[in-house]
């Protein structure tokens, strides 16, 4: 009788240790999982002319192939708001997180540029939303990720005057220190991206434009707060691309457009822009 009961007990244990994966530790490889693949990108971007500061929110929709708990985002140079980090179900229900964490606050040694969400339940495959409030600066010094320029105005013998504009370099692997993304190139995702920059009073924020990979939904909405301006852009849904193609830049150029009609009957607006002071060639 008392050897039958201690073969039950070593089934029973057995059988309730099989049912919990081991997830190991992820964020100690060089490349992502490849069970994580992103679907979508919704960008939100708040970029101060002032200082040259921008805050960002990044939702990412991710499919997930195999069951984790933990979701690994590339990310460099920015700061992480890990208290308003949100993960959720696609149909909208929010999940607990566990824990949230640079791959350095486990190694100080690592590398790996990785932002971890470890949920609290096992992630069934699935698709998921993983969303990030974030803040960084500008580049000044190097033309990587989002980057400061300038040029020398001379607008008909007027004194000569450093005009910035701000603009973006992401290849091969510089999204990640712009946004948290998923920063390897057969990692293609949709992009919904909407851009706002705050202009200090003095600068004229009428003559500046915003564009990137896609077409404006509509025109700019240009505003003021009583202090400073503010100009706001939302773009159209890309094509899936990866996170290197992701580009836009602020200036105050001027636009020469014209549309073209292609041998199929489909038309297409292309733009040229260039200095306010110099002239377009006919």
């Amino acid at each position: 009788g008392v050897a039958v009961l201690v073969a039950v007990v070593v089934v029973i244990v057995v059988s309730t240790s099989s049912s919990s994966p081991e997830f190991g530790e992820p964020w100690k490889e060089v490349r992502l999982p490849k069970s994580i693949r992103a679907d979508h990108y919704k960008l939100d971007l708040n970029i101060t002319w002032k200082d040259m500061t921008y805050t960002g929110i990044q939702e990412i929709t991710l499919n997930m192939t195999e069951v984790t708990r933990y979701i690994l985002i590339h990310t460099r140079d920015l700061n992480i708001s890990k208290e308003k980090t949100v993960l959720s179900e696609n149909g909208g229900e929010v999940l607990e997180i566990a824990d949230s964490f640079m791959d350095t606050d486990k190694d100080a040694e690592l590398k790996n540029e990785f932002y971890i969400v470890e949920s609290k339940k096992d992630l069934e495959q699935g698709q998921y939303k993983v969303r990030i409030h974030f803040s960084g600066k500008v580049n000044e010094n190097k033309l990587t990720g989002i980057y400061q320029s300038k040029y020398i105005s001379d607008d008909q013998g007027q004194a000569k005057e450093a005009v910035k504009q701000v603009s973006t370099d992401f290849e091969p692997v510089d999204a990640r220190s712009a946004f948290p993304c998923l920063d390897e190139p057969d990692q293609k995702g949709r992009w919904t991206t909407t851009i706002s920059v705050r202009f200090p009073k003095g600068i004229p924020a009428d003559d500046y434009n915003i564009i990137s990979n896609m077409k404006p939904k509509e025109e700019a909405d240009r505003r003021s707060d009583g202090t400073d301006s503010i100009v706001t852009v939302a773009f159209e849904e890309s094509l899936p691309m990866s996170t290197y193609l992701v580009c836009f830049a602020v200036s105050n150029f001027l636009a020469k457009k014209e549309t073209y009609t292609r041998d199929d009957g489909s038309k297409v607006e292309l733009a040229v822009y260039a200095r306010r002071e110099k002239k377009f060639q006919e």
